[in-house]
C-alpha cells in the first residue's frame, strides 16, 4: 500500500489525545458507607469493572476513528502497475484518435469515430486540469505537435473529422515518444484508440528507448466486407498517338461472398471509353485487362469505378500519363553518318531523327531531344561529357556506340561520370551472342515467341568491358566470351545504353540481324519519360519534374481538374533534381495538373491509401498476442468493459483507492461510540 499525501501520517500523533484524557481522567469513585452488608459491597465491585470495560472499548473506538481519518486524509491505494499518476506533478497525457476512412464504420454505439471521440474526453476527464494533453491523429498536424491545457484538448477531440491520411500504430507510438522527451514530465501516459486494422497494427518498429505505459482502447465494428479497386498498371511503359493501350486492373474482394457480373468503367479525359465486367470469389482478387486505343496526345486523365456499399471511398481509381506524338532523337556522328540508324528511323512517324556531326554540335541543344546516339566520336571531350551527364541526369537517354580508333581514356571519364563500365582493351576474337536478357524492360512485349534455337549475331571485333565498384549496370545481349556487347546502365533519372562494337558490318552482324530493329528503335521509345501513374494520398512522397524548365524563381501550383482546388507545394531543388513536396495539402483523390506559372506542364493523380480497403480488425486476444510476440512489456490492451473506461482508467493509473472506505470506517466508529455512549451508561 502507498500513499498519495504520506505527510498527512504525522496526524496519527492525535492518537495520543484519547489516551491521555483516558489516563489522566479525574473522574474518582467516591466511596460511601453504609451499613456492613456483603451484597452491597459485591454490585459495588461489578460496577467498576463494568466501568473500566466501557472506558476501554471507547478509547479503542477513538482510536480507530482518528487512523483512519489520518488514513483517509493520507489516499491510502494500493498499486496495479509502475505508471502511476503524480497528484503533485503535472503529468503528460498523449492521446492518438483514429480517424481514417475505417472508422466511418458502425457499431452498436454508432460510428466508431464518434465513440473513439467519446472515450478520449473520458481519458482526459482521469486526470487533473492542470496536467498536459496532446491530441494526435492520422493527418499529424502542426497543431498536435505540442503539448495543451485540458480544455483545449476537449476543444480539439470536437473537431476530429475523417481524414484520408493513414498511420500505423509504430509511427504513431514514436510519434508520441519525441513528444515526452520534450515535456520532460514525471509520468507519461499514451492512449491509442482504434479499430487497429491488421494491416496497419504493427509494434515491431517500436524502438527499445519507448519506455512509457501505452494503453490500446479497440473500438470494433461488425463491418468486414469490402470490394475496391486495388492498383492498375500498364504492360507497355511508354505510351503513343494511335497506340493500343493493355490496362491491367486488380480488383479485390475482402468478404466471404462471390460476386458476379459486376461492371466497371474506365473514362479517360472524362469521355467513357470502355466498359468490362468481372466475377470474383469470398475473399479473393480479379484481375482484367482492358484494351482501347489512344486518340490523343499530351496527357491523359483516367478513372476506373466501381459501384460497391457501404465502403466507397476505394470504389474510383485514378491514374495519369502522357502520350507522346513524336520522340526527338539526335545522332551525334564522329565521321560519316551511320546507314543502318539512318534506314531504321529515316521517315519514322514517332522517332524525330536528326544527324549532327559532333564538330558543329551546339551543346545547348541538347536538352531539346529525348534520345541521343553517340555514333563512333573518336573522343568525348570535357563540354560534350559535361552537357551529356545533365541530360541523362534530367532522364535522357545516351547510347554510345564507340569507334575502332577511339581515344580510350576520354570515353571512360565521360562513363565513370555516369557510372557506368568502362572499356578495356580490343578483342578481335570472333565470339557470338549467347542469349537475351528478356527480364529487361527493354525485351517487354517485343517477341511473342522466342524459338529454342534462337539464332543471334557474331562479333567480329570488340572492345572487352571492365566491372567497375559503382556500376549498377545489367548485361542486355551477353557474349560467349563472358564480355557484354551490350548493356544499360541507369543513372539519375536516364539511362546509358554502352555497345561493345561499332555498329559496322565490318565488326559485327548485329546491324543485318533482326535483333537490330528491336534493340534499337526500344531505346527510343524508353527514352520518353516515364511518369507514375499514380501517387497515395498520406505518405507526402516526392513529385520529380524531370520536363520542367524554370527559371530563378519558379512558382508551381497544383489544380484539381473536378474541382475548385489549388495548392502552392514546396519546392526542393537537390542538384539538378527539382521536386515537389505536399505536406498533405491534398485531401481528396483524383486527378490534377501541375502548372508552371500559367502553362501546364504535366499531370498526376492521386489515390486514397488501399491500406484502409481491408477492414480486418485484431481483436482483443490477438492484440494481446502480437504484443506478447514483440516483447513489448509496457504496452497492454484494455479489457475491462464491465466498468465505464473513466473509472477503470483512473483504478488503472491510481491504484486501488482506499481513502473513501477508511472515511467510511472513521465515521462508523464514532458512530458506535456515540451509541455505546447513550446505551451504556456508567451506574
Amino acid at each position: 500500500m502507498q500513499f498519495v499525501n504520506p505527510l498527512f501520517l504525522l496526524g496519527l500523533l492525535a492518537i495520543a489525545i484519547p489516551v491521555v484524557i483516558h489516563l489522566f481522567n479525574f473522574k474518582r469513585f467516591k466511596k460511601v458507607y453504609f451499613t456492613n452488608v456483603k451484597f452491597l459491597q459485591e454490585i459495588k465491585l461489578q460496577s467498576q469493572k463494568q466501568s473500566r470495560l466501557r472506558h476501554l472499548i471507547i478509547l479503542f473506538l477513538r482510536i480507530l476513528a482518528i487512523l483512519c481519518l489520518v488514513l483517509a486524509f493520507a489516499q491510502p491505494y494500493i498499486p496495479i502497475n509502475g505508471n502511476q499518476i503524480k497528484q503533485q506533478a503535472r503529468n503528460a497525457v498523449s492521446v492518438y484518435i483514429d480517424n481514417s476512412f475505417s472508422m466511418e464504420a458502425r457499431n452498436e454505439n454508432g460510428i466508431l469515430l464518434d465513440e473513439a471521440k467519446a472515450k478520449a474526453r473520458e481519458i482526459a476527464s482521469v486526470y487533473k486540469s492542470s496536467d498536459l494533453f496532446q491530441l494526435l491523429t492520422n493527418d499529424f498536424e502542426g497543431s498536435q505537435q505540442r503539448f495543451i491545457t485540458q480544455e483545449e484538448f476537449l476543444n480539439q477531440v470536437d473537431e476530429v473529422k475523417i481524414s484520408s491520411a493513414v498511420k500505423d500504430i509504430s509511427t504513431v507510438v514514436r510519434r508520441q515518444s519525441d513528444l515526452f522527451l520534450e515535456s520532460r514530465s514525471p509520468a507519461n501516459f499514451s492512449y491509442l484508440i482504434s479499430d487497429f486494422q491488421t494491416s496497419t497494427t504493427t509494434l515491431a518498429d517500436i524502438p527499445k528507448s519507448v519506455n512509457f505505459n501505452t494503453v490500446l482502447i479497440p473500438v470494433a465494428s461488425k463491418v468486414s466486407n469490402n470490394l475496391y479497386i486495388d492498383s492498375c498498371w500498364f504492360e507497355a511503359p511508354v505510351h503513343q498517338l494511335g497506340q493500343g493501350e493493355k490496362l491491367k486492373v486488380r480488383i479485390k474482394n475482402t468478404s466471404q461472398e462471390p460476386f458476379e457480373k459486376i461492371p466497371l468503367k474506365l473514362t479517360i479525359n472524362n469521355k467513357q471509353r470502355a466498359v468490362a465486367s468481372f466475377n470474383i470469389k469470398g475473399g479473393g482478387e480479379a484481375e482484367l485487362e482492358i484494351p482501347y486505343t489512344n486518340h490523343e496526345d499530351g496527357w491523359q486523365f483516367g478513372k476506373l469505378e466501381i459501384t460497391d456499399y457501404p465502403i466507397t471511398f476505394d470504389d474510383r481509381f485514378y491514374f495519369t500519363y502522357p502520350v507522346t506524338s513524336t520522340i526527338k532523337a539526335l545522332c551525334i556522328n564522329g565521321a560519316a553518318e551511320n546507314v543502318y540508324l539512318n534506314s531504321l528511323f529515316a521517315g519514322d512517324s514517332i522517332v524525330k531523327y536528326t544527324n549532327s556531326p559532333e564538330s558543329s554540335l551546339n551543346y545547348s541543344t541538347i536538352d531539346n531531344f529525348n534520345f541521343i546516339i553517340l555514333n563512333q566520336l573518336p573522343a568525348i571531350n570535357t563540354g560534350l561529357s559535361q552537357a551529356l551527364t545533365q541530360f541523362i541526369s534530367k532522364g535522357g537517354c545516351v547510347t554510345v556506340i564507340p569507334s575502332q580508333t577511339m581515344d580510350i581514356k576520354s570515353y571512360n571519364n565521360f562513363l565513370a561520370t555516369v557510372h557506368s563500365d568502362l572499356f578495356h582493351s580490343k578483342d578481335t576474337a570472333k565470339v557470338k551472342m549467347t542469349s537475351i536478357n528478356f527480364k529487361n524492360i527493354l525485351f517487354n512485349d517485343v517477341f511473342e515467341s522466342v524459338p529454342d534455337n534462337l539464332d543471334l549475331p557474331f562479333v567480329f571485333s570488340h572492345f572487352r568491358i571492365e566491372k567497375t565498384v559503382h556500376s549498377s549496370g545489367e548485361t542486355l545481349l551477353p557474349l560467349a566470351d563472358g564480355c557484354s556487347f551490350c548493356s544499360v546502365y541507369p543513372f539519375g533519372k536516364g539511362y546509358v545504353y554502352l555497345f561493345a562494337s561499332p555498329l559496322d558490318s565490318k565488326y559485327t552482324s548485329f546491324p543485318r540481324h533482326t535483333l537490330f530493329v528491336p534493340v534499337l528503335y526500344r531505346m527510343a521509345l524508353l527514352s520518353a519519360n516515364i511518369n507514375k501513374l499514380f501517387y497515395n494520398l498520406g505518405n507526402d512522397e516526392i513529385i520529380d519534374l524531370p520536363e520542367a524548365k524554370t527559371g530563378s524563381e519558379p512558382v508551381f501550383k497544383i489544380r484539381s481538374k473536378e474541382k475548385n482546388f489549388e495548392v502552392i507545394p514546396e519546392i526542393k531543388k537537390t542538384g539538378l533534381r527539382l521536386s515537389l513536396l505536399m505536406h498533405h495539402q491534398i485531401k481528396e483523390a483524383g486527378n490534377y495538373t501541375i502548372f508552371d506559372g500559367n502553362k501546364d506542364i504535366s499531370g498526376i493523380a492521386f489515390n486514397y491509401d488501399r491500406r484502409e480497403s481491408n477492414l480486418e480488425c485484431l481483436s482483443i486476444n490477438k492484440l494481446q498476442n502480437l504484443i506478447d510476440k514483440s516483447g513489448k512489456k509496457n504496452i497492454e490492451v484494455f479489457k475491462v468493459k464491465e466498468k465505464p473506461l473513466a473509472e477503470a482508467l483512473s483504478e488503472m493509473n491510481n491504484g486501488i483507492q482506499l481513502w473513501k472506505t477508511f472515511l467510511l470506517l472513521a465515521l462508523l466508529f464514532l458512530a458506535s461510540e456515540v451509541v455505546l455512549l447513550r446505551i451504556w451508561k456508567d451506574k
